[in-house]
């Protein structure tokens, strides 16, 4: 079932964490500092838990993953060069649209880091749209293939 009761759980976190954000605790002194240094510690814990031993037992998965950031790589560069947008402001959007949280920070302090917080915000943004139109992807994919 596409809406269990974990997918309910995750949409009414995201919910109330959307409504938080809009609270005074938002506007604390150095919020940005601390969450900035939060997204590195996220950063190092998903880094420590990594491992690379599996890689070698899903070809077809590491090759399905290649062609789509290709994929995604050939419509940033075509975006970019429709809408007149410099490469540092694209690399910044795909960090946020294929890593979310944990990379776009990252690459925007190497690119500009003035953007760091618009990419949080870009990461950010991207998880909620996420959590609320997967069950919309998982509803239509099962259309798709009948179910």
């Amino acid at each position: 079932m596409v809406l269990s009761e974990s997918t309910w759980r995750i949409l009414l976190i995201t919910t109330i964490s959307l409504i938080l954000s809009t609270t005074p605790v938002a506007k604390l002194p150095n919020a940005t500092a601390m969450g900035t240094a939060m997204i590195y510690v996220f950063v190092a814990g998903m880094g420590a838990r990594a491992t690379v031993a599996g890689f070698g037992q899903a070809p077809a998965f590491l090759l399905g993953a290649f062609i789509w950031i290709f994929i995604h790589g050939a419509f940033c560069l075509l975006g970019a060069k429709i809408f007149r947008v410099d490469v540092h402001s694209v690399a910044i959007a795909s960090a946020a649209n294929i890593g979310a949280a944990a990379s776009a920070p990252i690459v925007a302090a190497f690119h500009r880091p003035s953007l760091v917080p618009v990419s949080i915000l870009m990461a950010l943004i991207g998880y909620a749209l996420g959590n609320y139109l997967a069950p919309l992807a998982g509803h239509l994919a099962r259309m798709a293939v009948g179910q």
